[in-house]
């Protein structure tokens, strides 16, 4: 399971939570953290198809400073081997739908997030 909130410049938060797709085996921390981010990127996508939004920037943080830097990636870069590809894919292309610039932060120790509120 994965959780996410979002949170706006001038709105209350918003928070969900998903269950990660897969078989037992396959299940990993990893594969939560991209199942929350495509969770995330959906909701962020039905936000900007219902207010016809046309452009914008979203931050985004994430724990998992490797989920963040396969979903940054370029896609055509990414082997069928892969863990996750499945999911990896999905974000990929949802992301490329959505007309807006997206900045992927870690939240490790030295990362910035402006005026970001744990």
């Amino acid at each position: 399971m994965a959780a996410w909130v979002l949170e706006g410049e001038e709105t209350s938060g918003l928070v969900g939570r998903v269950i990660t797709p897969g078989e037992p085996s396959s299940q990993s921390s990893y594969r939560s953290e991209l199942a929350g981010i495509f969770a995330v990127m959906f909701v962020i996508s039905k936000f900007i198809q219902f207010h016809n939004v046309s452009q914008g920037l979203v931050h985004m943080a994430c724990n998992s400073e490797s989920a963040l830097d396969k979903v940054s990636a370029n896609a055509n870069h990414l082997s069928t081997d892969e863990p996750s590809y499945d999911l990896i894919c999905a974000i990929q292309k949802l992301k490329s739908s959505i007309p807006i610039q997206w900045k992927f932060i870690g939240t490790r120790p030295g990362s910035c997030l402006p005026d970001w509120k744990p």
